[in-house]
């Protein structure tokens, strides 16, 4: 199949096959893409804890250590979707945390309410919580995305993570301090990007 035939089989499943006759309709057609997305980034989530659970049971009844299930899984997650290790990583790590701690954040995903950028703020902030602060977070932030961008909600999350937990959020301004750096590293052209962490 063609590029352009699978689009057209997909313009067909989503009841777009005729072309957009005003920019309105251009608008409304954007504004149900985003809502897909969001939703098809929520199965994703989905998937990815089911996978890891499976991964997890299956690896038990072979006699796997508990502290060695589920080695390797981020890789195999980022090898599926076409990414590196390290995004797999990233990806298990928003479902683990989605599905276990913070149920009304993956709502508002799975509704198209938030998009998979913001739920990777939300989850980057909340990632050194324990548990019960993560589901006090979802609480708290819940139905507030509004208007609000993938820094902006970053911010207002992280304030709700080191109101919860003063102690952690001290350890943790201490390991960014000690982190502090400056990095070299080669761009197009004969440049340099020079990148420092600082406080």
């Amino acid at each position: 199949m063609t590029g352009a035939a699978s689009m057209a089989q997909t313009r067909a499943m989503l009841d777009m096959l005729d072309p957009s006759d005003s920019s309105a309709q251009c608008i409304d057609r954007l504004q149900t893409l985003a809502r897909l997305k969001a939703r098809i980034a929520a199965l994703e989530v989905e998937e990815i804890a089911d996978l890891e659970q499976h991964r997890h049971e299956e690896e038990a009844a072979r006699g796997v250590p508990k502290s060695r299930r589920g080695h390797g899984l981020a890789a195999e997650i980022g090898l599926a979707r076409g990414q590196s290790p390290a995004r797999g990583a990233r990806c298990l790590q928003v479902a683990t945390v989605l599905s276990q701690d913070m149920p009304k954040t993956f709502n508002s995903l799975a509704l198209g309410q938030l998009d998979e950028e913001r739920v990777q703020a939300v989850v980057k902030e909340v990632s050194w919580l324990a548990p019960e602060h993560r589901t006090a977070v979802d609480e708290l932030i819940a139905g507030q995305f509004e208007g609000l961008g993938p820094r902006k909600l970053a911010g207002k999350v992280r304030a709700h993570a080191e109101r919860l937990d003063q102690h952690g959020a001290l350890e943790r301004n201490e390991i960014a301090y000690s982190e502090r750096r400056v990095t070299v590293r080669p761009a197009a052209y004969g440049m340099a990007w020079v990148t420092a962490l600082v406080s």
